[in-house]
């Protein structure tokens, strides 16, 4: 425990159990901060969540037997979105396996694949050697936790009895050698590849999906970028690069969501190159007006993985985006942008949002979910911590919030997009930090992870959890079977699969505050006061049942009957 503190672990969150005696009091002694949660799948979001924000491993410690496979879910995410993660499951010897001794099971590649190192440290032995194998090992898992691909690492750790510390045992001299990683950058030739598409195409999009936190810091080189290509800019609300409180200079189409859903717009303005910026983008929209531009280049700038999922990139270029960015924007320095390319972006945003503000204002007999995210977004403070779930509130975001709302940082679990474990994983993300975090997802989600409240109980910040309860899954409403009148019943119990729990009594049962509204007005108020004071408040939001889906068709129907009176 010494070694992982020395190398940057500064956090471990432990599940109580016998087998992990030793570990949990050592892990004390070196004064690890150690956040103590029941529940193993929780611990594990909890896990994630902290990593995310804070950039270091953070570090995970269980019993033997089956307690460690409650942290596969959070694993998997950790190793699709890059996030360096530390599993130490305490394991019975090897003496104990295969006689069925209580909790004992082949504990050796647990998580398989799924993460980027695999280390047992076997059977405790004496001796200087044997001591400085484990403190090597320690070592090497934070290493491959960070490099060259952040992610997940398992560290199987046998203990015999007796697992309490001795009174008279020595302390052992630690070893850290000093580690020097490599550096990535994309290569001069990628470089010069993607700046000659860009000399001859003045029609580009540079868009932008999912992406840690520290992705903020480009936001200057990409507008430099767009502001060289003439290119708009084409963000996600989990790019770090769309929802930053000011009016960018350069051509920012934050009214991309809608309208990319317009065929007369669309039609009239496919794209010859397409800069993607990290990881494959949530929006369905975005998706679409990037395979209809069928003819065109398409340029992935990654620092890890292989973000191509319909295989027809032209290009991958790995390495350091922000110094990609600057290489290749200092190539461009004779390029003239197609200012009527650009401008047609820019009209099209403001006709979007003409349209957006048209359809919430004759909102009169419900409350949307298009409503509750506006007010969601537009009442979190500069500097806030915005907590997105997957499904609906990913994309909903972008069609409803103008890029101007506010300056945040946005956390997100995209790695597998799963819905499983985002209460547990705002509260990790919560205690990374001295601001607030607002978390927004829907009642299945909540009801997926009611045990993750527990983790948000000794909170020190504020943390907001906005529950949107459209009564079920309605990201399915999107799906063909929706339409299939003669398997209503079948939709209705297994798609849908609304809880119908009462969700702050279930709030309440953890002691958190809780509280239900009614209006979207109602929403900023109790945002108010719920990001105001340290701890976790649950806010209750029911909204119409189909009204994300009939605000975006309306929009779209405006968008569609306006764009070609407006277009220069």
């Amino acid at each position: 425990m010494t070694t992982l503190r020395d190398s940057g672990v500064t956090d471990i969150v432990v599940s109580p159990g016998s087998r992990s005696t030793p570990f949990v009091a050592a892990a004390a002694h070196v004064g690890l901060h150690c956040h103590t949660i029941v529940d193993e799948r929780a611990a594990g979001f909890f896990a994630l969540g902290r990593a995310k924000v804070s950039g270091t491993p953070v570090a995970l410690l269980c019993t033997s037997g089956s307690a460690g496979c409650h942290y596969f879910p959070a694993i998997v995410e950790a190793s699709h979105s890059f996030t360096p993660l530390i599993a130490i499951t305490a394991d019975r010897p090897s003496e104990l396996h295969g006689c069925d001794a209580p909790q004992a099971m082949n504990q050796t590649r647990l998580y398989g694949d799924h993460v980027r190192a695999s280390i047992d440290l076997g059977a405790p032995h004496e001796g200087d050697l044997a001591m400085r194998s484990v403190q090597r090992k320690a070592i090497q898992a934070v290493t491959s936790a960070l490099t060259p691909t952040p992610g997940p690492v398992h560290i199987n750790a046998p203990a015999r009895k007796p697992l309490e510390p001795s009174d008279d045992a020595e302390p052992v001299e630690g070893h850290s050698p000093t580690i020097h990683t490599p550096v990535s950058k994309v290569s001069d030739a990628g470089i010069s590849e993607l700046a000659g598409a860009c000399a001859s195409h003045r029609r580009g999009v540079i868009i932008a999906g999912p992406a840690p936190i520290d992705q903020r810091s480009l936001r200057e080189r990409v507008a430099a970028l767009s502001a060289a290509t003439g290119y708009p800019v084409l963000a996600e609300a989990t790019s770090q690069l769309r929802l930053v409180g000011r009016t960018e200079t350069t051509t920012t189409c934050d009214g991309f969501a809608q309208l990319l859903s317009s065929t007369a717009f669309v039609d009239a303005h496919r794209a010859d190159v397409v800069i993607q910026i990290g990881a494959t983008p949530a929006g369905w929209e975005l998706n679409r007006y990037v395979n209809s531009c069928d003819h065109a280049q398409r340029y992935v700038l990654a620092a890890h993985g292989w973000p191509d999922p319909t295989s027809s990139a032209t290009a991958l270029l790995f390495g350091d985006i922000g110094d990609a960015l600057e290489r290749l924007t200092g190539k461009l320095g004779n390029v003239k942008p197609d200012d009527d390319w650009a401008q047609a972006f820019r009209d099209g945003s403001e006709l979007a949002w003409r349209c957006s503000e048209t359809v919430l204002g004759e909102q009169r007999d419900q409350v949307g979910e298009d409503q509750i995210m506006r007010a969601v977004v537009g009442n979190a403070p500069n500097g806030c911590l915005l907590a997105l779930a997957n499904s609906l509130p990913v994309r909903t975001v972008d069609w409803f919030c103008p890029g101007t709302a506010s300056d945040l940082d946005v956390t997100h679990q995209r790695g597998l997009n799963g819905i499983d474990g985002l209460i547990a994983g705002a509260a990790g993300a919560a205690s990374a930090r001295t601001g607030p975090t607002l978390l927004v997802l829907g009642d299945v989600s909540f009801a997926h992870d009611v045990g993750g409240l527990a983790a948000a109980r000794s909170l020190e910040t504020p943390l907001a959890i906005v529950v949107v309860d459209n009564r079920g899954g309605h990201i399915f409403d999107y799906l063909p079977i929706a339409d299939r009148a003669e398997l209503a019943a079948e939709y209705q119990a297994h798609w849908l699969a609304e809880q119908s729990l009462d969700i702050c009594s279930v709030a309440t049962s953890y002691g958190l505050a809780a509280v239900t509204v009614s209006s979207a007005g109602a929403l900023s108020d109790a945002l108010t006061a719920a990001l105001s004071h340290n701890g976790c408040t649950v806010i209750h939001a029911p909204v119409a049942p189909t009204s994300a889906k009939q605000s975006k068709q309306r929009v779209t129907d405006d968008i569609d009957r306006q764009w070609p009176r407006v277009t220069s």
